[in-house]
């Protein structure tokens, strides 16, 4: 087995952190210059580029990767191409500091300090195109898994709708495929139904209602309210 292989897919697209922690770039020495807090950032693909205006190939979410050749070398269009980059979403940019550069440039730091995109450097030379090959092979074996995921839910309550089944079993049936305390409550935010009636129930109903209230209403599921 390949030392680079990426590991199973989580359910969702790898972090900043958890990219830079693959062998494949952990041997570069990577370290993260400017964002140490934003590493959490989602990676949606790797994008490499030598590019001095890389952001009009961007849709957001993207670990830029570069050796640092095409950056200006005046501070203004330093500035220009981080700006580019973190308006477009960029999760992160990575330079190698092998070719152009053995030190991240001053402007590059302060530029990506200002606009919060998280700068990572690499100490030895990277090979990319095996980095884009296991971290999209990672990113895509997420994609399917989930969709596997959406499948097997969108089955499961299809049945319990077709059986004529009742707001308890559908609860249950949420609390199990979850692993969650699921609770059904209506208009007034009184909770009618809770699942799994174990000793989870007890603390997610105390006092269900009041916290209910002050938990914005959202169009998708999300983590929100007290």
């Amino acid at each position: 087995m390949s030392e680079n292989r990426p590991p199973a897919p989580r359910g969702g697209p790898p972090t900043v952190a958890e990219v830079l922690a693959l062998p494949v770039l952990a041997g570069g020495g990577p370290r993260v210059v400017v964002g140490a807090d934003r590493v959490d950032r989602p990676v949606r693909w790797v994008h490499v580029t030598e590019l001095t205006d890389p952001a009009s190939f961007l849709k957001g979410g993207e670990l830029v990767l570069t050796t640092g050749m095409p950056l200006p070398d005046d501070p203004a269009g330093v500035r220009r191409y981080v700006d580019e980059l973190a308006d477009v979403g960029a999760a992160a940019l990575v330079i190698e500091l092998v070719r152009r550069y053995h030190r991240p440039p001053h402007a590059l730091v302060a530029a990506c300090r200002a606009r919060g995109l998280p700068l990572v450097t690499l100490a030895e030379d990277v090979n990319f195109l095996e980095v884009t090959q296991v971290v999209h092979a990672l990113i895509l074996g997420g994609q399917a898994d989930a969709m596997r995921r959406t499948q097997r839910v969108h089955e499961a309550f299809t049945a319990l709708t077709l059986r004529g089944a009742g707001p308890g079993d559908v609860v249950r049936a949420a609390a199990e495929m979850s692993g969650r305390t699921v609770v059904l409550e209506n208009l007034v935010h009184r909770a009618l139904v809770c699942g799994p009636s174990d000793s989870t129930a007890g603390a997610a109903l105390t006092g269900w209602e009041r916290r209910s209230r002050t938990t914005p209403a959202t169009d998708r599921a999300a983590l929100s309210g007290p």
